[in-house]
């Protein structure tokens, strides 16, 4: 029983002060908010995190993934995490605190041939 009462405390304890302690000092390091930039993360859902359900946010994800400082507070998100994820149409985004790498097609295959 006692190990059960000190596990509660622990997660408690997580949840309150270090995950949110972790969050500001992202956000100072990085001198912005996360939430700027998303990256799509598949069709299904995630086994674990915390789903964000907003609309607005979620049809803006439809359209481009990279958000101004401004766009981002007009959302009116209080706050994301590394562990959140949204629905946006099919696809499912997290936040990133990158900005995603731009997607560059392949060389062209160039076959030689000897004559």
């Amino acid at each position: 029983m006692c190990g059960i009462v000190l596990a509660i405390i622990i997660i408690c304890f997580c949840c309150w002060f270090v995950l949110p302690a972790y969050h500001r000092w992202t956000e100072r390091q990085l001198d912005k908010p996360l939430g700027l930039y998303w990256r799509a993360i598949g069709s299904v859902a995630p086994n674990r995190g915390e789903e964000l359900r907003d609309e607005k946010l979620a049809r803006a994800l439809a359209e481009k993934t990279e958000f101004t400082r401004d766009e981002w507070e007009s959302f009116g998100i209080a706050r994301v995490y590394l562990h959140t994820f949204i629905k946006s149409d099919a696809a499912y985004f997290k936040p990133t605190v990158d900005k995603p790498a731009a997607c560059t097609p392949p060389a062209p295959e160039v076959r030689v041939s000897n004559m």
